[in-house]
């Protein structure tokens, strides 16, 4: 690998292609105006699979060989190539895909579902997707590849950017298709700059980018199958956090 473009190219292969393989999701029967079925395995669970199967064999491959084989292999062709990157942009561009969904909840602009809708859906999804990966942080104990604590794996940066840019894919992605592919992207930057700044391995991201839009497709998929039964899901805060609360329509 000669530069810098191979590297990042390498990343976008898994996480940009997630954006791209998801608008692939409009299938034939949009164009008769009939309705899409929402189902649990998509065109995007499967990538977001997909791409979690390629961190997890990352984070625990042993191989040194080549740049592909292991996450220490990775880390180590990036800073051949990068020197003294620093920045903190990506504190802010993971809650970025958010804060525009939230924008438009805010103004009321039309998506999949009325405003409450909105808001409990993506509530859900926060939570879900958090949990799973604060457990697996507390769980693993990996060292994060500057060393300075073990809560490396996977990267709770790109889990919230790709929470926030699925959901506006999902909800708000019809009516607005450059808002979603600018989530798409900014979701992507934000798992690039975490690795370019030391602060976690191409596993870290791959993972968290995969529990993101797993998170939101697992809680679409929940919302339609319950309310077709009549039960309604309601995240509500506790002292010590959130909780779902399930209610039966009568």
């Amino acid at each position: 690998m000669k530069n810098i473009l191979q590297i990042i190219l390498f990343i976008l292969v898994f996480l940009q292609f997630s954006y791209q393989v998801i608008a692939t999701e409009k299938i034939k029967t949009d164009s008769l105006h009939q309705p899409t079925k929402n189902k649990l395995l998509n065109v995007g669970s499967l990538t977001a699979t997909g791409i979690i199967g390629a961190g997890v064999f990352l984070e625990f491959s042993k191989h040194k060989d080549h740049w592909y084989t292991s996450k220490y292999a990775f880390q180590d062709e990036v800073f051949k190539q990068i020197h003294d990157y620093t920045t903190v942009v990506d504190d802010y561009t993971q809650f970025a895909p958010l804060g525009i969904s939230l924008g438009l909840i805010a103004l009321n602009k039309s998506g999949k579902n009325k405003r409450m809708g909105q808001i409990s859906r993506l509530l859900t999804s926060e939570i879900i997707g958090l949990t799973v990966m604060g457990k697996l942080k507390t769980t693993t104990k990996r060292r994060r590849p500057n060393g300075i604590a073990i809560t490396s794996f996977p990267s709770g940066h790109t889990t919230q950017a790709f929470i926030g840019a699925r959901f506006l894919d999902k909800e708000f992605g019809n009516n607005y298709p450059w808002l979603k592919y600018t989530g798409y992207i900014l979701a992507t930057f934000t798992g690039v700059s975490r690795v370019m700044n030391n602060d976690h391995w191409i596993s870290d991201v791959l993972v968290g980018a995969g529990i993101g839009i797993l998170s939101v497709d697992l809680t679409y998929w929940a919302f339609d199958k319950l309310k077709k039964k009549n039960i309604s899901i309601s995240p509500i805060m506790v002292r010590k956090g959130a909780v779902l609360k399930f209610s039966i329509l009568l």
